[in-house]
């Protein structure tokens, strides 16, 4: 992208430019304009989500899946009705519980999960106008009966699954639906019939409008036990089973799914591959990286500096030295990009932090290594929450501090453990562990020796079928160095 094509910025200082926040749910409520006009959508997400066949979005922590429900939401279009659940908060063991106690939760789950997901759907068909069952307005009938048992409106899916277990409010919509009194005991058949009814309602709806439901909220998950991930996989069996039916049936309805790459690759199915191959996006932000004309971390930034200034700007040409290693050949933009793991999370606390040393003029080269320094204590933070749950935080303490004594940017796996043995550190203490945890998380990578050139190492961001490598050499990410103080 050539600086022809920006005008003079008419904002003077770095630090005055709005580059949003860490998360896209803290800068929806007062800055939707960065996730509206500022959203950078390489991987045709927002069309694939409204209107293709792909309804499973994969990308690691930090690349921009809360974005996506978050801009869907925000779209100003009559026609479009979003509505974004979390799952984080949920008891899997209530989950199946739902469906009776007899039999494997694999056999349970699949219905608790199409009981929650249409109930959902059919909140977000009564807000619309022009919601039809078929040719005539027997959803009206559909929503009077949910609400007279409770299950609408539906604040939150803990609530729903709360109000399921009664069997009072299974008997109300028993009722409400006079399907016989002599199917009322056989409570633990009930969902399944309620589920039925729904569904075949849900495909009979007509609308001219779309509506689509995004389930977030699964990164939290990614260190649950084997119960969530078995319940995780039967909720992505049960979203393509029910998108299917909604394309052949041609309701208006789509469920879309949020997850995080390393959490689907922990997942137990026999047919993740298939389910990747031809229903998921991958949101990999490092495939133009070295494309600095296409690359659209580069362009994720000017374009929210540009929403500042009101006027297209090249914050790199404007504000940043153009170089800041006299030894390197390549632009700022690279030198920088190398201190992040290809995310727009890492790239926007990277501006944010260069934004605390700005003054009135261009960043100097020391002023960039200051707002480096600051980025490098948040990507150690980064590491440390990478690290919890997996791993006692006693050992994180021990880890952190094993790595700034050592103060060397790579190392061998031997010399890690000699120095944790010279340390006095419990036979406990993971450090293999700790270090796969940190590969999958691109905070580590591989390369066959200590001396391999920087740019030679395996991170996990560039290729997501690399594994940890013991008998290789560790290398510290880039953007670590100053905040662990390695050397």
């Amino acid at each position: 992208m050539s600086s022809a094509q920006f005008a003079p910025s008419p904002v003077t200082r770095l630090r005055d430019f709005d580059f949003g926040e860490m998360e896209a749910e803290a800068e929806a409520p007062d800055r939707p304009d960065l996730l509206i006009n500022g959203f950078i959508d390489p991987h045709g997400v927002i069309n694939e989500a409204r209107n293709g066949r792909r309804f499973l979005f994969l990308g690691y922590k930090g690349s921009g899946k809360s974005g996506i429900a978050e801009h869907l939401s925000l779209i100003d279009d009559p026609l479009l009705f979003v509505k974004v659940i979390h799952i984080a908060d949920l008891s899997f063991t209530s989950l199946g519980q739902m469906v009776g106690t007899n039999g494997e939760p694999e056999s349970r789950f699949p219905t608790a999960w199409s009981w929650l997901l249409l109930l959902q759907l059919f909140e977000s068909f009564a807000s619309d106008a022009g919601c039809r069952l078929g040719n005539d307005d027997r959803l009206w009938y559909v929503i009077e009966a949910l609400k007279a048992a409770g299950f609408l409106p539906d604040a939150e899916l803990k609530k729903t699954v709360e109000t399921t277990l009664k069997k009072t409010a299974g008997l109300k919509l028993w009722q409400f639906l006079d399907l016989g009194r002599e199917r009322l005991e056989k409570t633990d058949a009930d969902l399944h019939c309620f589920v039925d009814w729904l569904r075949s309602n849900a495909l009979d709806v007509r609308s001219q409008s779309r509506h689509l439901l995004v389930v977030d909220g699964l990164d939290d998950l990614l260190k649950a036990g084997k119960l969530a991930h078995t319940a995780l996989e039967c909720l992505l069996f049960e979203v393509k089973r029910l998108n299917l039916d909604f394309a052949r049936f041609k309701s208006p309805a789509k469920i879309l799914v949020l997850c995080r790459t390393d959490l689907f690759d922990r997942l137990p199915g026999a047919n993740n591959n298939k389910l990747r191959q031809v229903y998921a996006t991958n949101l990999d932000w490092s495939k133009d990286a070295k494309d600095l004309k296409r690359c659209p971390l580069i362009d994720i930034i000017n374009r929210r500096a540009s929403l500042t200034a009101q006027c297209a700007v090249d914050i790199f040409e404007t504000f940043l030295p153009p170089s800041i290693d006299a030894y390197s050949k390549d632009d700022i933009r690279t030198q920088l990009l190398e201190h992040t793991r290809h995310i727009p999370r890492d790239m926007i606390m990277l501006f944010k932090a260069l934004q605390e040393y700005s003054g009135a003029e261009r960043l100097t080269k020391h002023q960039v290594f200051d707002g480096l320094a600051a980025y490098s204590r948040y990507l150690v933070d980064e590491m440390t929450d990478e690290l919890g749950g997996y791993v006692d935080p006693a050992q994180i303490g021990m880890a952190k501090s094993l790595f700034t004594k050592v103060r060397k940017r790579a190392a061998t796996v031997g010399e890690l453990e000699e120095r944790a043995k010279r340390l006095r550190f419990p036979d406990s203490f993971d450090l293999r562990g700790i270090l796969r945890v940190l590969f999958e998380c691109s905070l580590v990578g591989n390369a066959p020796t200590v001396n391999s050139h920087p740019k030679d190492t395996h991170f996990k961001f560039r290729n997501r079928y690399a594994t940890f490598d013991p008998f290789q050499a560790v290398f510290f990410h880039r953007g670590l160095w100053k905040g662990l103080d390695l050397h």
